[in-house]
């Protein structure tokens, strides 16, 4: 593998041992680790080149501004919100896992670190950071064609059409690059767990085993769910935009997924939901059992 083929983490962290550990555990091969004990030194970082950086990996204890505070600096960037958060907690510290889920940390490294959670954490990052770069990067490619849209319906299967719709629609929204991960992920969300049944269990066993692309196409072919679709409502009117999705699946408790807590915190999947919703829309409503949702996107 080429230097440049491997993925660059940022660690801000001054905690030695846990540097070590990241070290150790780490491929070389695969990974570039570019460290820091200063919060605004990594901030300053990332600012200066948001692309060059896979993703970050926040210790408990850094200098010059707290984990968390520098945290919501960096979701609250819409430039760099997109980079996946990697953060550092006690194992055993329920109270201080949730103190950083309602800080908005999507990905977590038990501490002390060990070999077989940390490149698994790592990993789901990096899919879902490749799977954000990748639709950001397609959806600079897409241009809006002749008048702006106002209102279209699109009827998608695949996870090939579940992406061209969702950068025909993020084009039309304020924030394209930020608007098509979140729509995406609703949208693969709908295929894979609505029409497709594939439950979380199913995809935590499927992500393990890296067949998940193989069980979706093994899936669209078989007669009980080849002839589903996925519904897409788009519309724009002065003050937002609303993209509904409906699937022809069974439905889903969409309250266990609207935020992470302790037990899923080192799955290695179930961030979509949460993503979209803070990535890209200002709210979410769900109708029905769950295979109906309402995305909002405001219109400054």
């Amino acid at each position: 593998m080429n230097n440049s083929d491997r993925h660059k983490l940022l660690v801000v962290d001054e905690n030695p041992a846990a540097i070590n550990a990241l070290q150790k555990f780490l491929d070389v091969n695969r990974y570039e680790l570019v460290t820091t004990h200063d919060g605004e030194e990594g901030f300053r970082l990332l600012m200066k080149d948001p692309h060059s950086f896979h993703a970050v990996i926040l210790g408990k204890s850094i200098q010059n501004i707290t984990s968390i505070k520098l945290l919501h600096r960096i979701n609250s960037s819409s430039n760099i919100k997109v980079i996946p958060v990697i953060m550092e907690a006690d194992a055993d510290s329920v109270e201080e896992m949730q103190t950083c889920i309602r800080a908005g940390a999507r990905y977590y490294i038990p501490l002390p670190i060990e070999g077989k959670i940390l490149p698994q954490v790592i990993a789901a990052a990096m899919r879902d950071q490749l799977r954000y770069s990748n639709a950001q990067k397609k959806v600079e490619e897409t241009k809006a064609i002749g008048e702006p849209i106002l209102r279209a319906e699109f009827s998608i299967r695949t996870l090939e059409e579940a992406q061209t719709v969702g950068n025909v629609i993020a084009a039309e929204c304020p924030n394209p690059r930020l608007a098509v991960v979140g729509i995406t992920e609703m949208l693969i969300n709908a295929i894979e767990h609505g029409n497709l049944n594939i439950s979380y269990h199913e995809k935590t066993k499927l992500q393990q085993s890296e067949t998940w692309l193989q069980e979706i196409a093994r899936r669209l072919t078989l007669p009980e769910y080849k002839e589903r679709r996925v519904a897409v409502k788009f519309e724009k009117v002065a003050s937002h935009i609303n993209i509904r999705i409906t699937d022809q699946g069974n439905g889903f408790n969409w309250r266990d997924f609207q935020n992470l807590d302790n037990k899923r915190v080192f799955d290695n999947h179930g961030r979509g939901i949460i993503m979209a919703r803070s990535l890209a829309f200002e709210s979410m409503i769900y109708h029905g059992n769950g295979n109906d949702v309402e995305c909002i996107i405001p219109i400054a």
